[in-house]
């Protein structure tokens, strides 16, 4: 049976003391499974593993993922991923990005976090250390979905933890359909490829995974 942390431990209040009610930053997670070659898992990593996840995450049951990615999908999202996190504070960078991207083109989107002014223009939410903090969490978990996409049963736990995580604190299909819908034009703004190209079709098709498990959470 798959052991996890009490996520309330993770969303906290301004004061860290008690989770919070309103808008909240995201949890610290970070996926555990395999590593892309060359890559090692830091301190930091490690922590966001165990606070999510448990300090040993296994499954035992195989999970049905409750919408399949192909095989094309698979690899589409593998080596995107490689390509928009490649070179020094690759990953941090894609964050930022994303994030940016995100407070652009999901409605609300900058309501959700407490621990830092999100309505500062971009290049002073770049120089803010807890916006990269956060940017920082969300690539973990990021990061720990894409590196489970070849297991179908590690996915879909991971899906599954992550979507409760958010009903919990009703953050759900408002803010989750629009990056469904639109994750496509970051995709291929950041890797320079066509609309019909296999990277965007296999991100929108990662969010539409997550989202079937948002509905059923």
């Amino acid at each position: 049976e798959q052991r996890v942390s009490h996520i309330e431990k993770v969303y906290v209040t301004k004061d860290d003391a008690t989770p919070a009610k309103g808008p909240r930053s995201y949890p610290k997670t970070q996926a555990s499974g395999k590593l892309y070659k060359g890559q090692q898992a830091s301190a930091e990593e490690q922590t966001l593993t165990n606070q999510f996840f448990g300090d040993s995450f296994s499954v035992t049951q195989p999970a049905q993922l409750k919408m399949s990615l192909s095989d094309a999908d698979k690899k589409a999202l593998d080596a995107s991923w490689k390509k928009l996190t490649a070179g020094a504070d690759g990953k941090k960078n894609a964050g930022i990005n994303l994030v940016l991207w995100m407070f652009a083109n999901v409605p609300n989107m900058r309501a959700q976090f407490s621990k830092f002014n999100a309505n500062q223009s971009d290049d002073a939410l770049k120089g803010d250390a807890e916006f990269i903090k956060q940017v920082n969490v969300i690539v973990a978990a990021l990061d720990g979905l894409l590196q489970s996409v070849n297991n179908p049963g590690q996915l879909q736990a991971n899906l599954d933890k992550l979507a409760k995580s958010h009903v919990n604190l009703k953050i759900g299909l408002e803010f989750f359909g629009p990056l469904q819908q639109n994750i496509h034009s970051f995709i291929e703004s950041a890797l320079g490829v066509g609309a019909g190209s296999d990277e965007p079709k296999a991100w929108g098709n990662l969010i539409a995974a997550f989202n079937e498990t948002l509905k059923k959470a």
